[in-house]
């Protein structure tokens, strides 16, 4: 097992769709287009649509291109949402990637996203007055799916909610919940725990290492491995460097965790890092986790098969 921690700061919520949103109003007004509602009901039914290819990439693009049956459409997703079916209106843009991958929302938008001259049209195009946003991967990692679905519908009254709130279905994140997501996929979140699992296995993967499993466990234990720190940066790392003892292992951070004591095995690889402010996973893990030598030889160490992070 490896064992990767990363203190974040509480008040930090993240959602890779929402910052999706946020990217496409941004260029939308640098090309002189009006920004566009984000509403929630149509990134719900954006997410649906993500799970109607079953992890299938190969059936996004190119000649073997499939979408979901417009029937669908009021007959499954809107339901799966609480999506009020008289407030339904026409999907009338839609833009989809997918990659095997996880990146970060901007570079979604350059990379995938937008490398269609017709993708650039729908998204830049004058009429629509509201946006979906979708984020997922699939069943134990990628591929990831991205989906942005337009409409000109009247804002504020069209893809309304059943009590004013959307169904949140896991794995993926949808835009304007009003949540921090936890499940790009189960293991690629705006949890960034789960962001910094992927980026560990992506790293992993480039250096011809396996992937590792993210152990929901393991990933709880390593929070009670942070707490036990009382907030003291400065044992961390250096000559004061301290860890927690052994036997709290057993005695308290897995009883904490409700993971069974039989089940318990040797965490023999352990990387933490802690500083003033928050930065996103990718710059904590080439920043704050991966500066030392011997924190890369724990992380690209091939005789790990699971992994936990906080």
């Amino acid at each position: 097992m490896i064992l990767l921690f990363l203190k974040t700061t509480e008040n930090v919520t993240e959602n890779p769709a929402d910052e999706l949103v946020a990217i496409v109003n941004s260029n939308r007004i640098s090309h002189k287009t009006s920004s566009l509602s984000n509403n929630p009901g149509l990134a719900c039914i954006a997410l649906q649509y993500i799970k109607a290819y079953q992890g299938k990439c190969d059936d996004v693009g190119g000649s073997n291109a499939k979408k979901p049956a417009d029937s669908e459409l009021k007959d499954t997703f809107a339901p799966n949402c609480g999506v009020e079916s008289a407030t339904l209106s026409p999907i009338t843009g839609r833009v989809l990637g997918c990659q095997s991958e996880y990146v970060n929302p901007d570079k979604a938008f350059t990379d995938i996203l937008t490398m269609k001259n017709r993708s650039a049209s729908v998204i830049y195009n004058t009429t629509y007055t509201e946006v979906g946003a979708a984020v997922s991967g699939s069943d134990g990692g990628g591929p990831y799916f991205w989906c942005l679905l337009f409409s000109n519908g009247k804002s504020n009254s069209t893809f309304q909610l059943e009590g004013g709130e959307a169904k949140i279905t896991r794995p993926g994140c949808f835009s304007g919940a009003n949540d921090t997501c936890s499940g790009a996929d189960e293991n690629v979140t705006e949890n960034p725990a789960d962001e910094l699992v992927a980026i560990v296995n992506s790293n992993r993967i480039s250096h011809k290492t396996s992937s590792l499993s993210n152990n929901p466990g393991l990933a709880c234990i390593a929070l009670q491995y942070i707490k036990a720190y009382q907030g003291k940066c400065d044992d961390v790392g250096g000559s004061n460097a301290k860890k927690p003892a052994d036997s709290e292992l057993k005695d308290t951070f897995a009883p904490n965790c409700g993971v069974e004591s039989a089940t318990l095995s040797p965490i023999i690889g352990r990387v933490l890092g802690c500083q003033s402010e928050y930065v996103n996973p990718d710059k904590a893990f080439t920043d704050i986790l991966t500066m030392k030598n011997h924190s890369a030889s724990v992380i690209y160490n091939t005789t790990y098969t699971e992994v936990g992070a906080l």
